[in-house]
């Protein structure tokens, strides 16, 4: 690996799985309807399904968009506002602790993982390629975090000398967050950056507060041309002075130029470091402050909307066996790593809740051991309706059971089954989309309060 030979650092934690889907959900959706066990109205029924579902999940992450607004409103450094409320300190903390847990949630929601302090220090102990020397102050801050999502190999290629180049295997992040909260000295205020494609070793190039130095080669450089141009002619002035003024002038001129010309030395290096630094800033940089926030709302609404319909789906698909949440996640995991040719973690547990949420899944624990779990589909398809009248559908399953479920061991496996193992399906698609609809219906209620009779002018 790339820090094997330079850095003495492992960075193992950038190997661990994540549960970010990067395929986007229209393709994921377009790759399900291809499935050859679906009639012709089934996929017209589930492309509708998918539509629908993204509008609710649209429609909640709007509600979170205006609350996140408003807590960011005392803030905003960018606001094009012409008056400002003079906010009470009270108010202030109420407003950051609001937005600093509603933009972790959303980070969480999005499928982006946290760096713990360990991990950034490691990070932030690389050096940048290109030779910049680059120190994070963290001290100036009360919250300092950065989450990043999407990790790639990639092959990147520096310039060792002036004709010498050198391809480099690296790591590169295509999402960094950057979430920070300055002291009390510098009054609280909150920075939001949203950066891509970062090579692991340039992050500390991210860092809002950072001293910058110049490469220890141009140091060398710089500093023997200046020591070159004092020492070395200075002898050389003295006894020319024993000569000629004008073999003496000749000589203080020439050292004039050569000093001249290492400061102008150190200049021009300081400002091609300037422009490494700030075409990082520039190219990396996707949004700043409520730019980024309106960005993350977008990732999170698409991530779950990903999760919920891949969970459907596949449950759908699959309808004539019984699948516990290990199964489904191995069988989507499979099939996406078949069709898009990238390994996922999907997160199974939390798909499951999302649909549990919007009233479209049952589960039903069967024993292994019971001939249950030896129904034919049609002996089962009574059996799950039969259940259902008896209050287990997930919507009448208490909070505390389902996560209770969700939780046991991912890594159960037959060699040691469960005395009890949950067995999860879902509603066929017009009753699923009678079912979305059923939730959107109840979201505004006036019409059904007032008939279109009642209509009149204000007075």
């Amino acid at each position: 690996m790339f820090w094997s030979k330079k850095h003495p650092i492992s960075l193992n934690f950038l190997h661990d799985g994540e549960f970010f889907i990067p395929v986007p959900y229209h393709e994921i959706c377009a790759e399900i309807l291809k499935d050859p066990r679906l009639s012709t109205q089934e996929q017209a029924d589930l492309k509708k399904f998918s539509h629908f579902l993204q509008e609710h999940y649209h429609y909640d992450y709007h509600a979170e968009l205006k609350t996140l607004k408003q807590a960011f409103t005392p803030f905003d450094p960018d606001s094009e506002s012409v008056w400002k409320k003079d906010y009470t300190e009270e108010e202030k903390q109420k407003f950051r602790q609001e937005f600093l847990q509603s933009t972790t949630r959303l980070l969480k929601a999005s499928n982006y993982r946290l760096l713990s302090e360990e991990e950034l220090n490691e990070c932030l102990r690389l050096q940048p390629y290109g030779g910049l020397s680059i120190t994070v102050n963290t001290d100036a801050f009360d919250v300092f975090h950065v989450y990043y999502r999407g990790v790639r190999k990639t092959q990147k290629i520096h310039k060792k000398l002036y004709f010498l180049k050198n391809t480099q295997e690296t790591l590169e992040l295509k999402r960094i967050f950057v979430l920070a909260q300055y002291k009390k000295e510098y009054h609280h205020k909150i920075l939001v950056k949203l950066f891509r494609d970062v090579p692991v070793e340039n992050m500390k190039i991210l860092a809002p507060e950072v001293r910058m130095g110049l490469p220890i080669f141009d140091r060398f450089k710089i500093g023997g041309t200046i020591l070159g141009s004092i020492f070395t002619p200075f002898y050389k002035i003295l006894y020319a002075a024993t000569l000629s003024w004008w073999v003496f002038l000749t000589f203080l001129c020439f050292f004039i130029f050569a000093l001249i010309k290492g400061i102008l030395g150190f200049f021009n290096s300081r400002t091609r470091c300037l422009q490494v630094y700030s075409s990082s800033l520039y190219h990396q940089n996707l949004s700043n402050n409520f730019g980024a926030i309106t960005t993350l709302i977008d990732q999170a609404e698409e991530q779950e909307a990903k999760e919920a319909f891949l969970a459907y789906s596949f449950l759908y698909l699959h309808r004539e066996k019984a699948w516990n949440d290990v199964q489904l996640k191995h069988l989507i995991e499979n099939w996406f790593s078949e069709n898009f040719d990238f390994p996922i973690y999907f997160e199974v547990d939390d798909a499951l809740q999302k649909l549990h949420k919007k009233n479209l899944i049952v589960k039903i624990p069967i024993s292994p051991l019971s001939s249950d779990a030896q129904e034919t589909p049609s002996e089962r398809e009574a059996s799950v309706n039969q259940n259902t009248h008896k209050n287990l559908t997930l919507k009448e399953t208490s909070e505390h059971t389902f996560s209770e479920d969700l939780s046991q061991d991912s890594k159960k496996s037959a060699l040691f089954p469960s005395s009890e193992e949950t067995y999860y399906r879902v509603y066929n698609i017009p009753s699923s989309l009678r079912r979305l609809d059923e939730n959107w219906d109840t979201l505004w209620l006036y019409n059904n309060d007032l008939s279109s009779d009642s209509d009149a002018l204000a007075q």
